[in-house]
């Protein structure tokens, strides 16, 4: 028996969604754009030609002919994007403002920069990519370590000189798996330095939020055991290498030399002590106590002290950069 109604041969195309559900960028919405690109529920009314200037991939998207049925806004073609509003605006904004955007004289959150990087790769806008690199790269791989270190593991900053990224202790773990996922590899050893010094809890959160993979995570306690062993070597190293030397016998400098290795003399720096794995903080902190003249030290003992430390951060920074390059820390390894 024959269907009393057949189903008509011409399929009825969705409804076009109505303008007035799309918000309009208060950035980036120009009367005389020629392209709508949609993030959620953000129109971005932007020009193909601009696009397609910084852009491969929009280029290439732009240059296919497209069918005369293609989705439309107000005679404006649309693109649908699964990235963020806030996302899109710091690309466009990299696009449309890019002398706003580069140069140092501007300090960006993290999360700007992050995007950069990873819209910039995605859709191959080199301008963007090199420029949260090159912030990345300023930040953890630079000429001063311990300033960097300081900025990241404390979140404080030298008054004298201010970074390019304004970033908190926990994002290093986001910055280790951006540069994972880019391989960039000048800015690991650092990033993973910095996340040995975060809390287990906070480590633990960012693989269940799938911020982080289970296999940095490993590779995080990994260094960390690693970073306690070097801890322990220089306390060891630097309490023996005084003992039996006759060049200086001042009652000053063996206090000096000996009371960053009592506990009950360290009370106010518990951090140190109870973390194990920041040995480069040992270098500015005992520096700072002989400089400031909080335990006497002679210049030919405070010199051989500049030796030594300088001696072990070279050896510690050596030991986290081999677990880059090899991929793995043998357990047995001379720390």
């Amino acid at each position: 028996m024959p269907d009393p109604d057949p189903p008509s041969r011409k399929r009825h195309r969705t409804a076009k969604p109505p303008s007035h559900n799309l918000i309009k960028s208060s950035k980036f919405w120009f009367p005389d754009g020629n392209i709508d690109l949609i993030a959620q529920k953000t129109s971005f009314r932007v020009h193909s030609s601009i696009l397609s200037i910084h852009s491969n991939v929009f280029r290439d998207m732009l240059s296919i002919p497209q069918p005369n049925d293609t989705e439309q806004l107000d005679g404006c073609k649309m693109v649908h994007l699964s990235d963020t509003s806030e996302e899109l605006t710091v690309l466009l904004s990299a696009l449309y403002e890019g002398a706003s955007i580069f140069g140092d004289h501007n300090v960006l959150p993290f999360s700007s920069v992050q995007t950069l990087v990873r819209l910039g790769m995605k859709y191959q806008v080199a301008a963007a990519s090199q420029e949260g690199i090159r912030r990345l790269r300023e930040l953890y791989s630079p000429d001063d370590t311990m300033r960097s270190m300081k900025y990241l593991i404390e979140g404080k900053q030298d008054p004298d000189f201010a970074f390019s990224i304004a970033i908190s202790p926990e994002d290093s773990i986001s910055v280790l798996h951006l540069a994972g996922t880019f391989d960039i590899r000048s800015v690991m050893p650092m990033a993973m330095y910095a996340c040995c010094q975060l809390d287990i809890d906070v480590c633990v959160a960012a693989v269940s939020s799938e911020k982080w993979s289970l296999e940095d995570f490993r590779s995080c306690l990994k260094v960390k055991e690693v970073l306690r062993k070097r801890e322990s070597s220089i306390r060891q190293k630097l309490y023996k290498s005084r003992r039996g030397e006759d060049d200086c016998d001042l009652n000053s400098c063996h206090d000096a030399w000996r009371r960053p290795f009592s506990r009950r003399n360290t009370q106010h720096d518990d951090k140190l002590w109870t973390t194990g794995t920041h040995p480069l903080s040992w270098h500015p902190w005992l520096l700072a106590k002989t400089r400031e003249r909080e335990w006497n030290c002679c210049r030919s003992c405070l010199s051989k002290l500049e030796g030594h430390l300088e001696e072990s951060d070279l050896v510690t920074w050596t030991v986290v950069e081999e677990f880059f390059k090899d991929n793995k820390l043998e357990d047995d390894a001379d720390v």
